[in-house]
């Protein structure tokens, strides 16, 4: 049959511009499980879970009602919410302990190898937080997504990391992977009014992670050439290009007092850059 090109169109060249997706995810598992002619669950324990020592790990659907050492979730208002299964089910659903996300950090931290042995090609390891071939890196913009990782700044340092938020739960993995250094929480309240970038702050403090991020010194009278309005462009999803445009634009304007850019958005408080 005729491809129906209403239904499906190529926005931009693949590899080329990153939009973070729960179905790329899906299809990836979907991958494995035409490959391998096993369940993704059960190849990646397997694979993954066991060499890595993470026997308390699973990414089959767990409840409340089935392991009693399972944390209640909740929503605002102290309400309760039990895990609920996840159709694209290798984008977000995994059951672990604080002792085996210990030795996912220890594993990140020796470049993809356990007690000496390579469990993730040392090039993948390389590739987790460098996007490598998107417009943006090809200008010269390193900070990005790579093949798991997002590279950010965060409360004045560059590390490598991955949120998860689902019902009732919320986590951030952070690397700093040239200081041998990472942290991982995990939180079993969705609220959208609480501040969990406090617990960042703290561990980046804790930790003692020199700042790999450099301040460049910009004469106030060239501060003016960046000011305005910007968008996403082209936005995440073409269906939603018009919220886009109006809630996640940010507007640059001069902050004569203090020599900087002041980040204005409608979805949070003003920010010196």
């Amino acid at each position: 049959p005729h491809a129906n090109n209403d239904l499906l169109r190529i926005r931009t060249r693949p590899g080329r511009l990153y939009s973070y997706s729960n179905m790329g995810y899906a299809l990836l598992g979907l991958l494995i499980e035409r490959i391998t002619s096993e369940r993704y669950e059960s190849y990646l324990e397997r694979e993954l879970l066991k060499p890595l020592g993470m026997h308390e790990s699973s990414f089959a659907f767990i409840t409340q009602d089935r392991d009693s050492r399972l944390a209640m979730g909740y929503i605002d208002n102290g309400v309760q919410q039990k895990s609920v299964p996840i159709m694209l089910r290798p984008a977000g659903q995994f059951t672990t302990t604080a002792q085996d996300m210990l030795h996912l950090l220890r594993f990140l931290l020796s470049d993809g190898s356990v007690d000496g042995k390579q469990i993730v090609a040392y090039s993948f390891m390389q590739r987790l937080a460098e996007p490598s071939t998107t417009d943006a890196f090809l200008a010269g913009l390193s900070r990005g997504h790579g093949l798991a990782l997002a590279a950010r700044d965060r409360h004045g340092v560059l590390g490598e990391g991955v949120r998860g938020t689902t019902f009732g739960f919320r986590s951030f993995l952070c690397g700093f992977l040239a200081q041998g250094k990472a942290f991982f929480y995990a939180v079993n309240a969705d609220s959208e009014t609480a501040d969990y970038e406090r617990f960042t702050e703290y561990f980046i403090d804790r930790l003692n992670v020199a700042s790999a991020v450099q301040q460049p010194a910009v004469p106030i009278r060239d501060l003016h050439s960046y000011t305005g309005l910007y968008k996403l462009a082209p936005a995440n999803m073409a269906e939603f290009a018009w919220l886009d445009w109006m809630f996640n634009s940010v507007w640059l304007s001069v902050d004569h007092q203090r020599n900087g850019l002041l980040m204005n958005s409608l979805q949070s408080s003003r920010v010196l850059l």
